[in-house]
């Protein structure tokens, strides 16, 4: 166990989901070596023992195992998720929000209106392939160094998600 020597306020949909997960990649990283990392919710429950897990690792040569789509994904909204990133979502909408809250209802409308092209986001690099879905998965060494290589070597990339939907 290791109590981390910084400490984030991580709000659900907001850009401190990434800084946080980074800054754990890192922390790993300089503390390690290990062979994976893996990022879980506090609801995610083994269904079968660390030893089957660590078999089925070592046994891989999997770069990455994580779900995602690449975007625009036909089954998300807001542009088939490329609103979440060209759009500048307000604070207020940048976090989890009650079934029926007026800001969820226009979160939607912000959402939508930019899916149906009636307003414009910001325009998004044409050389970088976007996808999303989960923010949970175990990741190699080898893809967790690549990681941080390449937003070390572009910084701008990181600017993308400030004030998106994460």
């Amino acid at each position: 166990v290791h109590i981390l020597p910084y400490s984030y306020s991580v709000s659900w949909g907001n850009y401190t989901q990434v800084e946080y997960v980074l800054y754990l990649m890192r922390y790993i990283r300089d503390t390690g070596p290990f062979d994976w990392y893996s990022i879980h919710s506090g609801n995610d429950l083994m269904i079968r023992s660390y030893r089957e897990l660590e078999a089925l690792l070592n046994d891989s040569k999997k770069y990455a195992f994580l779900d995602c789509h690449r975007l625009p994904w036909k089954d998300w909204q807001y542009g088939g998720g490329l609103g979440r990133i060209a759009l500048i979502w307000p604070d207020c909408m940048r976090k989890r929000l009650k079934p029926h809250s007026v800001l969820r209802y226009a979160r939607a409308i912000y959402g939508r209106m930019y899916g149906a092209k009636l307003i414009r986001g910001r325009t998004l690099p044409q050389d970088i392939i976007f996808y999303g879905k989960s923010a949970w998965y175990t990741l190699s060494s080898e893809c967790v160094s690549d990681v941080l290589s390449y937003v070390d070597a572009h910084p701008d990339f990181l600017g993308l998600f400030e004030k998106s939907l994460c």
